[in-house]
């Protein structure tokens, strides 16, 4: 299974010939960022809430155009999206969906507090293998089994990087991916990287700060 990151939360996992987008946000495919035409074939898109950081309807709309891709989604997106004229699959929580070579399973994750409404979030659980939680600190305890590969939020106006460490360890997967880290600068993140991995390669897990556009293949 291949796994590549874009800016902030947004990871195309690619397994056989079979490729899913999680959470095409902004911070990746606004202006002067990467286009969705330098994507491969899109197979699915899943979006975990419908913030602006996590869904980017222009881009959402040109992979559907592009590959007739499946968006699936709850219904507080769907919601959101139809009355851009996208269409897409509910999904609830929890819910299995095998899409050729890659399962998917939606998993419960709040949304964490904010001054302002919160909206629906859910996590995505790929191959029984990655964890993708959306903008959630509090999915755990919704877990039937820890992910071996976590994309863990590390940094954001609802969480710490203390707390992100805190789950990681409590969890033990073998590998952490940091997401959710575009609002802090670029010359501080290699520091909040170091951080971070010095702790998490301690207790045997492996901690991959993958920089924009780069694969791990695990």
């Amino acid at each position: 299974m291949k796994v590549q990151k874009f800016h902030h939360s947004c990871l195309l996992i690619e397994d056989g010939d079979t490729s899913v987008l999680i959470d095409p946000g902004v911070f990746s495919f606004g202006p002067n960022r990467i286009s969705a035409e330098s994507l491969p074939k899109i197979d699915a898109i899943l979006i975990t809430h419908k913030h602006a950081d996590h869904c980017h309807p222009p881009t959402i709309k040109q992979l559907i155009e592009r590959d007739n891709a499946t968006v699936y989604c709850n219904a507080d997106i769907a919601s959101e999206l139809v009355t851009q004229g996208i269409n897409t699959q509910t999904i609830v929580v929890p819910e299995d969906i095998k899409l050729k070579e890659i399962a998917i399973a939606s998993v419960a994750g709040e949304h964490e507090p904010l001054p302002v409404p919160i909206p629906q979030n859910n996590g995505f659980y790929i191959n029984h293998r990655l964890l993708h939680p959306g903008d959630s600190h509090s999915f755990e305890q919704n877990l039937k089994n820890p992910p071996e590969i976590l994309a863990l939020p590390i940094a954001a106006p609802w969480g710490t990087v203390t707390r992100a460490i805190e789950i990681a360890l409590a969890l033990k997967p073998k590998h952490v991916i940091p997401i959710h880290d575009a609002i802090i600068s670029n010359i501080f993140l290699p520091r909040l990287h170091e951080m971070c991995a010095s702790v998490l390669n301690k207790a045997g897990i492996q901690f991959h700060p993958l920089q924009p556009g780069e694969i791990l293949e695990l």
